[in-house]
């Protein structure tokens, strides 16, 4: 009998440690100081030592470029630019571009992404949408972290009889 409840106490410790560390592993987005795996904090050599672990190719820009140092890359489907401030990483710009006909197609990227953000972040502060710029606007503030997604259209000049919109994806993630 006494053999019996040691394995039980035994085996509910383990499966409880276990919970623990499980989850513990799942990303707590809302409280990361920082944007997915990369803190705020790190420099850009950390920054791109950090994608190369993670097995993700880069372009490490031009170290004199006008604009600052970047470093960019494709993530979860998304063009991706890191940019830097004062040695750190201050800004994650990322983005998709639909062309004429790809309405759907654009539809379709954004509520994934959207849905993806929501179940890490939760819901958003803010949505607004502009019909005079065929902008939608939706934004989280998180602990330590801004971020704000985009959907617009744009008109190519091309006749009536066609359809002549081009649609973005715009996700901007900045330090608070």
């Amino acid at each position: 009998m006494k053999t019996k409840h040691i394995k039980t106490l035994f085996l509910t410790f383990f499966l409880g440690l276990f919970v623990t560390i499980a989850n513990a592993q799942e990303a707590d987005y809302i409280n990361f100081n920082g944007w997915e795996f990369i803190p705020w904090s790190l420099s850009k050599n950390q920054v791109e030592d950090t994608l190369l672990k993670r097995n993700i190719t880069f372009d490490p820009g031009h170290p004199n470029q006008k604009a600052g140092p970047t470093t960019t890359f494709v993530f979860q489907n998304m063009k991706t630019r890191l940019a830097y401030d004062s040695g750190h990483l201050y800004d994650v710009q990322q983005y998709q571009y639909f062309g004429v006909g790809e309405k759907e197609q654009a539809d379709s990227a954004f509520n994934q992404i959207k849905n993806s953000l929501v179940k890490q972040y939760g819901q958003p502060e803010i949505i607004k949408y502009d019909e005079n710029g065929n902008i939608m606007h939706i934004k989280w503030e998180l602990k330590y972290s801004v971020a704000v997604l985009y959907n617009y259209s744009e008109n190519d000049i091309l006749s009536d009889d066609f359809e002549n919109q081009t649609y973005q994806i715009f996700l901007q993630t900045n330090p608070k």
